[in-house]
């Protein structure tokens, strides 16, 4: 498995991160896979790449491509004979865009009931969503499915006034309940 990505700086990011990925991990065993933890897979990943020289152009700074494949070949051949390993997992944690209407904001698989008296009220509103993506080893995509985390605005409703409020950065991926379903929505199509 490879490390959860996060699209966005926020306090505690590490411990974040972290605690997504002990918890994709466990829930992709209970789906039935092999999983090996995200330090063992970067740690080999990173060897190769470091012992080939790396993939970037030293003078240009731009990805060269024909040492980015053989890299990638070598990392595939070294995952697969040295780990066991089929295919990789990734996790991204991205900010999307969700359409609020007649009193709900719908997105990757969550309804959420926000404050709309007149129920007329529409838009969008920025939101987190948890990207899973599963690649076999020569890089093709075999699995993708998303999951709503939540959204990065709470709606103020006053008498003649009506305003998104920015959620505290400290409350973004601060629920460990909102985050385990995000996993499951995310995952849902590999349960068994």
């Amino acid at each position: 498995m490879a490390p959860v990505w996060l699209a966005l700086d926020i306090p505690d990011a590490e411990s974040r991160q972290r605690d997504l990925e002990k918890e994709l991990a466990e829930q992709f065993r209970i789906a039935g896979f092999e999983v090996v933890d995200e330090e063992t897979t970067r740690s080999a990943r990173f060897s190769v790449a470091e012992r080939e020289g790396g993939y970037f152009d030293p003078h240009t700074g731009w990805r060269d491509e024909a040492r980015y494949e053989t890299i990638r070949r070598l990392e595939a051949e070294h995952l697969r004979h040295q780990l066991g390993c089929d295919a990789i997992a990734s996790a991204s944690v991205v900010e999307v865009n969700a359409r609020f209407a007649l009193g709900s904001v719908a997105w990757d698989g969550m309804v959420e009931t926000i404050p709309d008296p007149l129920m007329e009220t529409t838009g969008w509103v920025k939101g987190l969503s948890l990207h899973v993506r599963l690649e076999d080893l020569a890089g093709e995509e075999i699995f993708f499915h998303a999951g709503a985390v939540q959204l990065l605005a709470t709606f103020e409703v006053g008498v003649l006034t009506y305003r998104l409020v920015p959620v505290d950065e400290s409350m973004i991926l601060a629920d460990e309940y909102r985050n385990l379903h995000a996993i499951h929505r995310a995952l849902a199509p590999l349960y068994r």
